[in-house]
């Protein structure tokens, strides 16, 4: 995982991993400290993609839930760095619902429970309202707020 200023300058590796068990997506905290990445992999068809965080000065890496899933589509912090929303699924044949994770604690509660399959988030800078885009037939047919 690289990072680097805005500009491109400054590019350096904070963290490494082999594959299959690679990085994925990733967000930064709003304080900038902290990324929570999705790593692990799906091949076997089983849920085993867990969401990790790693310092951002020292790339130190940690599990941040005991939870695992088997695809992590998208993924965002709240405003107030309390927690992340995401959208994941269990298992291949699950539509990915909307979930959301206490940080530091890492508590996973899901918040949606419906034939809804969801892709992409997205937040307002105050977090009160939530974009969550709507798969279907493998394209994205509407976004739906909240």
């Amino acid at each position: 995982m690289l990072i680097s200023n805005a500009d491109g300058a400054n590019e350096r590796v904070i963290a490494e991993r082999e594959k299959p068990n690679c990085y994925s997506l990733a967000a930064w905290s709003p304080d900038g400290n902290i990324i929570i990445t999705p790593v692990g992999q799906s091949d076997a068809g089983d849920a085993n993609t867990e969401l990790i965080a790693i310092e951002v000065e020292s790339g130190i890496e940690r599990k941040f839930s005991e939870e695992k899933w088997y695809h992590i589509a998208s993924l965002e912090w709240l405003p107030n760095q309390s927690g992340l929303i995401f959208t994941a699924r269990g298992a291949p044949t699950e539509t990915s619902q909307v979930w959301q994770i206490s940080y530091p604690a890492g508590d996973v509660r899901q918040t949606t429970n419906d034939a809804t399959n969801y892709a992409d988030l997205s937040l307002t800078a105050d977090g009160n309202r939530l974009l969550a885009g709507r798969k279907k037939n493998r394209r994205y047919s509407r976004f739906m707020e909240s």
